[in-house]
Parts: C-alpha cells; sequence; structure tokens
C-alpha cells in the first residue's frame, strides 16, 4: 500500500462510527479467512497431484515396505478427505474428518522425527570419519608452520574485534560463537561441561512458556543422541540397519576406504532427506487440508468446478500433461490470492490500530473468532511441520524455576547416561556440538574467550591440532567479515 493511498484509507476510517468500525474489522477478518481458505485450495489442488505423481513414478522410501504401505494409506485417506469436503456433510461428519487428518498428521510426525533422527546420526558418523581422517595425515605435513603464543593472542583478538563488529545483532552473533566453538578442540571436564550447560540454558529459557522448554529439551536430548528416543530402530528398518552397519565401519583404514565410506554416508543421507521431505509436504497437506475444514460454513463456498474436475480426472489417469496444467493453474491462482491476503492485511492493520486509538471493547465473541482464526492461521504459517504440542500450547505461562530446573537436570542426566556407552571421540564430537546449538554458552564473553585460548594450549592439544584449527578459524573470520 503507497502513501497516498494510506492516506485515503485514514480518512475513510476516520468517519466511520465506532460500530461501524467494528463491524468492518469482523467482515474484514471473515475476508481474510476466505482468502486463507482459497489459498489452501490451490494449494492442495497442486501439492496432492504432484505428491502422488512423485510417490507412484519414485522410489521415495526405498525397501521400506511398512512405511509404504502406511504412505500409501494416508494419501488415498488424503484423497478421500478432499473430495468429501465437496460434499455436504453433517457436523458429526466434520468433526470425523478433522479427528481423521489429526490422526494421519501425528503418524506422518513420528515417521518425519523418526528420519530426522536417523539424519542425526548419520551426521555425526561422517564427522567423526572427518576427524579420522584430519588426524591421520601425514605428521610431517606442518613441518614448516608453528603457532607462537603472540599468533593465539592474535586469532583471540581477532575473534573479539569480529564479536564486536555484530554485537548489537544478535543473530549474527550467537551464530558466529556456535561456528567457533564447533572448529575449537573440545577441552572441557565432564563437570564444568554440565555447569555451563545449566547456567547457560536458565539464563536463556528463565522468560520462556513451560510447553517451549519441553519441546526445546528435548530437541536438545535427539540433537545430542537420537538413539534412545522416539521410535529410533523401530520404523525404516532399512535406514537403522545401514546406520548400524556404517557405525562399526572401520574407520582407521586407507583413504580409499575411507572415501567408500564418505560415499556410502553421502548416499545414505540423499535418501533418508529426500524421504523426510516427501513425508513433511504431506504434512503440510494436512496443514492446508484442515483449513479448509476449520473453515467450512464459515465462509462462502469455492466453486471452482473446473479445476476440481480437472484433479480428480488426474487422480483418475494420472497423465504428466493434466498435471502440468493443475500445477501452473493452481500456482497462478495461489499467487492472486496472496496479492489480495496482502493488500487486505494491510487495511486490516489499520483498521485494529484505529480501533485500539479509540479504545473500542469488542465483546467475547468477536474474541472467540479471533482465537479461532489465530489456531487456523496457526495450521496455514506451519510450513516445518511442527509438532501440534507446539503449535497449540495448553498454557503460554513462563515456566516456574523449580521446574525449569528439573527439565535441564533430565537433560544432563539424559546426555551421562548416553555418553557412558560411547568412546572418548565420540562423546567429544557431540558433547562439542550441542554446546555449539546452546544460546550464548558460558557466563560471558571473557569466559569464551578463555575457553578458546584454553583449547589452543599446546600442553593439552597437540601442535598439529592448533594449526589446523588456527587457520580454519582464521578463515573463517575473514569469511564472516566480507559477508557484512
Amino acid at each position: 500500500m503507497n502513501k497516498e493511498n494510506r492516506n485515503e484509507l485514514n480518512l475513510y476510517i476516520n468517519k466511520l462510527k465506532d460500530e461501524e468500525l467494528k463491524e468492518k474489522i469482523i467482515n474484514m477478518n471473515k475476508d481474510q479467512l476466505t482468502i486463507i481458505r482459497n489459498m489452501s485450495y490451490y494449494y492442495l489442488i497442486g501439492n496432492i497431484s504432484e505428491t502422488v505423481d512423485t510417490f507412484k513414478k519414485e522410489n521415495i522410501l526405498g525397501d521400506n515396505t511398512r512405511e509404504r504401505e502406511i504412505i500409501q494409506k494416508n494419501l488415498s485417506q488424503i484423497i478421500d478427505s478432499f473430495n468429501n469436503y465437496h460434499l455436504i456433510l453433517s457436523e458429526e461428519r466434520m468433526l470425523n474428518e478433522k479427528e481423521k487428518l489429526i490422526n494421519i498428521r501425528k503418524e506422518l510426525y513420528k515417521l518425519a522425527n523418526t528420519l530426522y533422527g536417523y539424519s542425526i546420526e548419520l551426521s555425526y558418523i561422517k564427522e567423526i570419519l572427518y576427524y579420522k581422517k584430519i588426524k591421520n595425515m601425514p605428521k610431517n605435513r606442518f613441518n614448516n608452520y608453528k603457532i607462537s603464543r603472540n599468533d593465539i593472542n592474535y586469532l583471540i583478538n581477532k575473534i573479539t574485534i569480529t564479536l564486536d563488529r555484530v554485537k548489537n545483532d544478535y543473530n549474527k552473533y550467537n551464530t558466529l560463537i556456535s561456528k567457533i566453538l564447533l572448529l575449537v578442540p573440545f577441552r572441557m571436564s565432564k563437570l564444568k561441561y554440565y555447569e555451563v550447560l545449566k547456567s547457560s540454558l536458565l539464563r536463556n529459557f528463565d522468560k520462556y512458556a513451560a510447553n517451549m522448554v519441553e519441546s526445546m529439551i528435548e530437541d536438545y536430548k535427539m540433537k545430542f543422541n537420537s538413539t534412545l528416543l522416539g521410535d529410533y530402530g523401530i520404523l525404516f528398518d532399512e535406514y537403522f540397519t545401514e546406520i548400524q552397519k556404517l557405525k562399526i565401519k572401520n574407520m582407521d583404514g586407507k583413504e580409499d576406504e575411507k572415501e567408500v565410506i564418505n560415499k556410502d554416508i553421502e548416499e545414505l543421507s540423499k535418501r533418508i532427506n529426500q524421504s523426510k521431505l516427501f513425508i513433511t509436504n504431506m504434512g503440510i497437506i494436512i496443514n492446508k487440508m484442515l483449513v479448509l475444514y476449520l473453515t467450512k460454513g464459515m465462509v462462502d463456498e469455492l466453486n471452482d468446478n473446473d479445476i476440481y474436475s480437472k484433479f480428480k480426472k488426474f487422480i483418475r489417469n494420472q497423465k504428466k500433461d493434466l498435471l502440468e496444467i493443475l500445477i501452473e493453474t493452481s500456482n497462478k491462482k495461489l499467487e492472486k490470492n496472496e496479492k489480495d491476503l496482502l493488500n487486505r492485511t494491510n487495511e486490516f492493520e489499520v483498521l485494529v490500530h484505529e480501533s485500539t486509538r479509540r479504545g473500542i471493547v469488542f465483546e467475547d465473541e468477536l474474541n472467540s473468532e479471533i482465537k479461532y482464526t489465530g489456531k487456523i492461521l496457526a495450521y496455514y504459517n506451519d510450513i516445518t511441520f511442527t509438532r501440534d504440542e507446539i503449535l497449540f500450547p495448553e498454557s503460554y505461562g513462563i515456566i516456574d524455576k523449580n521446574y525449569l530446573e528439573q527439565l535441564i537436570d533430565s537433560l544432563i542426566h539424559y546426555i551421562n547416561r548416553s555418553i557412558s556407552s560411547m568412546n572418548n571421540l565420540e562423546r567429544k564430537i557431540r558433547m562439542r556440538r550441542l554446546l555449539s546449538q546452546i544460546d550464548l554458552p558460558f557466563n560471558n564473553i571473557e569466559e569464551f574467550l578463555y575457553y578458546i585460548e584454553y583449547s589452543l594450549d599446546e600442553r593439552v592439544v597437540s601442535m598439529e591440532e592448533i594449526i589446523l584449527t588456527f587457520y580454519t578459524l582464521d578463515e573463517l573470520l575473514e569469511e564472516f567479515v566480507e559477508r557484512q
């Protein structure tokens, strides 16, 4: 909305009486829901069709027969539910459709989350292999290099200056610290590590809602060791078996043997990520389906018989030319509705701002409508396929400090239990990665810099590792500054 149009809108709104303004907001809320419903509908026309085509023609799930059957069943239920949406449904039938979709969503989330766990474990295998490759390189490769105390001071100063440049940008600041921690040799006692984790998380989560903290603690557990959680080793047995085989491979062999292992890791990673992306896309389809059913009866029916008849025809014969028409047509209509929504959103914001300025109080009925709209938008805007408990928390209250401490202690106990069966290298790699994923670990920048300095001390780390880390960190800082 340009300045001239906004001024005209402001003049128009200023002339409205309070009741007229309230009615305008109510109607615009309904109009926005109509557009969101339209956008969901056209998204589904194109994406259900494309998903059906992909599942039929590509071996998305490999030899995971049981999971293929689950996806096939879910895909058929999605198509049936989309067709049922076009019918006149009783209230009971509507509730059944919503419940069915929510159950499919939960089943798909379990599948996607298991694949997430496999990808985490595979990434650790890759990192261990990389470490072995570096460690097994010829010892004389650094004969002409020497890192002095002055060099370390130079690097610490460079880190300090680079961080100072971005100190007002939280995301950049935190990202740089994370990347540095991932490169620095892990040198910290177990007790000190737990102390840093606990103090950092107590500080970071102090003002968070309880459900958010619960979710993030569970995610940290999975990122540290996904083998003890969820359906790891139960679902997708083909991927599980291949990962287990990679874990027992000899990674101290010759260079060409390491290359073979690396290729196996890359190939398996590609297949797992392809499966996860496909299932995540199905989860997003379910989100849009729920938007349709949550708005059914609230807004005027959408009658686009031409595109729907093409959709039904494609589901029957699955011809490529019809698929292309469906995707092109639905994308155009989706784009048009997106523009309409953007224009109306700007106007809606002006209306709400004016109602707030006037101190207009809305009745409970409108408040409940707005909450219901919030639920619809939560599904529509969920493009990463988030767990239901995060989308719709039972409580938004700030977490109790005692409960927060219990959750953090449960994470520490989980880590302690996990590392008991790991060798020293794997333990260090996992502990280092989790530390890098905590927002601003350590109590202050001085403590962080001291840790970097200690990790590059020749008394506790080999000179070869110090040299490699020094040049890698220096390169990281140079690239970071260039991008600013």
